[in-house]
């Protein structure tokens, strides 16, 4: 997908009053119609700024340790605006993670307004070994970003299925009525 915006410039016009005292009149050529006989310039075409079509490079890390993933786990981009309205997300580009956990999502569009969320899970949807997870990245880490730009060293956090297991366990032992799989949750550092 590629999408243009268009920028047009409008110059201000100068000042049209004259010295102190004077009118404005007295200054040839300056507000109103342009003199007789002169010539204006046409006005330019519109510049064109192109956005997005962007990639993102990146590392897996493991929650809680910062250490690299080293499994060729599945890394999305995806819309978290939709997210927001309840809906199933608009997958914007995908890639496999390497066995050091790097990866490079390319051909970006550009993203809501809200920014865009790092989906990542296991490659055919075991969880055997990794919870499926989702980082946040900022619309402003991704505003502007066009043709050739690349995000680097955006981090992905991914965290084991044993310690979501932990977490969930103790969300039931304190009453919670929904588990992770069902609400999810917000982790951070």
């Amino acid at each position: 997908m590629r999408i243009s915006l268009i920028a047009v410039l409008l110059a201000a016009p100068a000042c049209t009053a004259g010295p102190a005292g004077g009118s404005a009149g007295e200054n040839s050529g300056q507000g109103g119609a342009p003199p007789a006989g002169s010539v204006v310039d046409a006005p330019s075409a519109p510049e064109q700024l192109e956005i997005g079509n962007f990639s993102i490079k990146g590392q897996l890390l493991v929650d809680g340790s910062d250490d690299p993933v080293e499994d060729e786990l599945c890394v999305e981009a995806v819309d978290q605006h939709d997210f927001a309205l309840g809906r199933d997300p608009e997958v914007l580009a995908g890639t496999t993670a390497d066995a050091t956990g790097a990866f490079t999502l390319a051909a970006l569009p550009p993203p809501a307004t809200t920014g865009l969320v790092l989906r990542v899970r296991v490659c055919g949807g075991d969880t055997g070994t990794w919870y499926p997870t989702m980082t946040l990245v900022p619309a402003e880490a991704t505003t502007g970003l066009g043709p050739g730009d690349i995000l680097d060293g955006q981090v992905a956090w991914v965290m084991p299925t044993s310690d979501a297991r932990r977490i969930e366990e103790a969300l039931l032992e304190n009453g919670s009525p929904t588990t992770l799989d069902e609400a999810g949750a917000i982790v951070g550092q």
